[in-house]
């Protein structure tokens, strides 16, 4: 991997965790008629804009400290947003679907920003990622006191609560899910890289804790994620992955018993039903598997068939589901870019993953036997990769406002941690000419960011209201909570 060579980085990796801790806590709508899932968007776009600021200004005043961009995740992404740029400006409405090619350029630059300020040239990176991985760890804190306050209340005043109840702060108890996907994996690094017992015994709670709630939501795509990062790294680590694999595994069984017991057997003994989803869940697995995916993924077949090379435009599927009152994407980052972005896009963007997985597997052989953390570091960062893109293949992982900054955070950390390891490469400065692209392709993404939301974000409950079925309460949460445009 690559990315930008930018001194005096600002911690904007806290940042970003400080918003990850307080959106789920914004009770108050940052404006007029805001819901949980549209404050995070605001939040979101306020880091992604503070992000460019920081790029352009630093740009401006270092433009030779540009690092070039190099290798095969290099060609593939430029090709990506090359071919975004187009199919945006033909789609149906390229107001919405540059928003969406802005939101991922900006979110790239953040990820950018982060791996520049883990790695800045000296021996500090690994108490760098440490600090970001303990403000993460904070983050997923304050949610299970935060959540446990509700589940005390609701047996205090003997009230049978829903599950988006007990899963606070998220307009869908899915979009937590979403979360613990990238952060359950994270706890488990953070856990084991506590070297004084008492922390780490307190770690460990912690983390059986976030899978706790993860059952009481039953989030079945981001439990089979999990254990499939688990299991990818237990097979291509085998000795090294064991501490870490171990745990996640322990912390998971911890975090089911805690569950039967504070949300089952308790409920029962206060005279309630058991409080949580798992259950229904395990019905629900039995007569719909694929709970209603099957349609929206066939529909986003069908786009990919009658649109195979620049799609419908980045974000659409949202305005051509808008009829059927479907959800605003398919569950599916691979149908989803395919069928938004078109096929060659979508080629692009596996073979950029593909190309960043191959970068962690060989990162391997540049560490020693006995560098115990560092291989640490990269069965945790692996397994959690493959738990993203495991998930997103049955999620919105890839289109909720957290879940993305969770992912940028993520990506920042592994890019920066790569690039501490190299202590052999070659510094490529870019021209001016290249500089001048980037600056203006940020300033450009800044611009349509900002015309995409006003004035919508100004009364969101009016938008809402043009798409919103009469009939029933039904969102289909995107851009806004309500998607449709």
């Amino acid at each position: 991997m690559t990315s930008f060579q930018i001194p005096r980085t600002i911690p904007l990796s806290l940042l970003i965790c400080a918003v990850l801790a307080v959106s789920p806590l914004t009770y108050f709508s940052l404006t007029p008629g805001a819901s949980f899932h549209d404050n995070q968007r605001i939040l979101q776009l306020v880091l992604l804009l503070i992000g460019a600021l920081i790029l352009l200004w630093r740009l401006a005043r270092h433009r030779a400290d540009l690092q070039r961009p190099t290798g095969g995740a290099a060609i593939a992404i430029a090709l990506f947003f090359g071919l975004g740029v187009v199919s945006s400006i033909i789609a149906y409405s390229p107001r919405h679907a540059l928003y969406e090619w802005s939101s991922f350029w900006l979110s790239l630059v953040l990820a950018a920003l982060v791996a520049t300020e883990i790695d800045r040239q000296d021996q500090d990176a690994d108490k760098r990622i440490g600090a970001i991985l303990m403000a993460c760890g904070c983050a997923c804190v304050i949610y299970i006191f935060h959540a446990l306050v509700i589940y005390v209340l609701a047996l205090i005043g003997h009230i049978q609560p829903d599950v988006q109840a007990l899963t606070p702060g998220f307009d869908n108890f899915r979009f937590l899910n979403h979360v613990q996907t990238i952060s359950l994996p994270l706890l488990g690094l953070l856990t084991l890289r506590m070297h004084n017992p008492v922390y780490r015994g307190m770690w460990w709670r912690m983390t059986a804790l976030w899978w706790m709630l993860l059952f009481v939501s039953g989030g079945r795509g981001a439990v089979v994620g999990v254990l499939a990062g688990v299991l990818v790294a237990g097979v291509l680590f085998r000795k090294s992955a064991w501490a870490w694999c171990r745990l996640m595994v322990l912390t998971g069984v911890a975090g089911l018993v805690a569950y039967l017991v504070l949300y089952v057997a308790v409920p029962w003994c206060f005279g309630l039903k058991p409080f949580g989803f798992l259950q229904e869940v395990a019905q629900r697995s039995l007569s719909d598997p694929a709970s209603g995916r099957l349609d929206l993924w066939k529909n986003a077949l069908g786009m990919i068939v009658d649109h195979p090379i620049f799609g419908i435009g980045p974000l659409h599927y949202a305005h051509f589901a808008r009829d059927a009152h479907t959800n605003a994407h398919p569950h599916n980052w691979v149908l989803q870019i395919g069928a938004e972005w078109g096929i060659p896009a979508l080629l692009c963007m596996i073979a950029a993953v593909g190309f960043a997985f191959r970068r962690l597997w060989q990162a391997r052989t540049s560490l020693a036997a006995d560098d115990a953390n560092n291989q640490l570091m990269l069965v945790a960062l692996l397994g959690t990769g493959v738990a993203i893109v495991t998930d997103g293949l049955v999620s919105g992982l890839l289109v909720m406002p957290t879940s993305q900054l969770w992912i940028v955070l993520y990506l920042g950390c592994t890019w920066g941690w790569l690039r501490s390891l190299d202590k052999t490469r070659v510094h490529r400065v870019i021209g001016t000419p290249g500089v001048a692209l980037v600056m203006v392709l940020t300033a450009i993404a800044v611009c349509q960011l900002l015309y995409a939301v006003f004035p919508e974000v100004l009364d969101i409950p009016a938008h809402e209201a043009a798409y919103r079925p009469p009939a029933r309460e039904f969102f289909a949460p995107r851009l806004w909570r309500n998607g449709y445009f």
